[in-house]
């Protein structure tokens, strides 16, 4: 019985891309779980007063909340079931197209509410894209048709643009915020590894040290065109490789946030390499 559960958790030759589709899927199920557990810690009416306070929601999409908000234990539960089921669904392989709309449907709600703020508008918007990858690939990990994987790959392109969008807002391309961010990182951050955090710090002292503080983002920022060429899989590669590095170094504030900055563009890499491959086949 293990055997054939493993069979089914990996079906189909695409095997890498099945080990980011079950990451992304425990991410979804864990998710429902926390909000679950959480209990009266997770509030809709006070999520949605945060939203209005900041200016984060569109005041059209405030008025159609608010009488929902108002049942607001029937309405958790919708959410925590929705999200549920969804990760389930994908980490066992199971009528994907019905997860990815059971997870769209949840993302883009989220996604209304934090429109106008850039960090939670990018984040919500990784778990569209990988909504949208569910509808758009069969049971067996293959992408329908290649004009929905270019489409994809635009929307993902735009997620990076966004992305360092973000990294700008908070100053992370600046030589001049390098000493209070290194400060901060000394005094706040809990990287993977102590050795990690003070190897970090050490290195980034200092005139030259302060160019290595905001090389990672100038990378990703040369890298980005690339994603239009035939070497948008190595521009891929590189902005994993970096948000890996990230997220080792900030995830004890970063969270879900970094966690979905590796789980998408490893997956968005595997498929694309699978695609690759495909068509050079074909042109033999």
């Amino acid at each position: 019985m293990f055997h054939r559960i493993i069979e089914r958790l990996f079906s189909g030759p695409v095997r890498y891309v099945r080990i980011a589709e079950i990451f992304l899927g425990l991410f979804f199920l864990g998710t429902a779980i926390w909000k679950w557990y959480a209990g009266s810690d997770f509030s809709l009416q006070w999520s949605l007063r945060t939203w209005e306070q900041h200016g984060w929601i569109p005041h059209w999409y405030s008025s159609v909340l608010r009488p929902l908000v108002a049942h607001e234990t029937l309405l958790t539960w919708g959410i925590i079931l929705l999200q549920g089921s969804a990760g389930a669904l994908i980490v066992l392989n199971r009528h994907r197209l019905i997860a990815g709309i059971l997870l769209l449907s949840v993302q883009l709600g989220i996604f209304l509410a934090t429109f106008f703020k850039l960090s939670l508008r990018e984040f919500t918007g990784l778990s569209l894209w990988f909504a949208l990858y569910c509808i758009a690939t069969t049971g067996s990990g293959r992408v329908r048709s290649l004009r929905l994987w270019s489409l994809l790959t635009l929307l993902f392109s735009v997620l990076y643009l966004s992305h360092l969008l973000n990294v700008m807002e908070h100053g992370q391309h600046l030589l001049s915020e390098v000493d209070w961010q290194r400060r901060s990182f000394a005094a706040d951050m809990m990287p993977v590894s102590v050795t990690l955090k003070w190897f970090v710090y050490e290195i980034t002292g200092g005139e030259f040290g302060a160019y290595l503080w905001i090389a990672p983002f100038w990378i990703q920022a040369l890298a980005f065109p690339f994603l239009f060429t035939r070497y948008r899989l190595i521009a891929g590669a590189v902005l994993l490789v970096i948000e890996v590095g990230r997220a080792w170094l900030w995830i004890s504030t970063l969270g879900g946030y970094a966690t979905l900055w590796v789980l998408v563009p490893y997956l968005w890499c595997t498929m694309e390499f699978e695609m690759e491959e495909e068509k050079h086949s074909l042109r033999k």
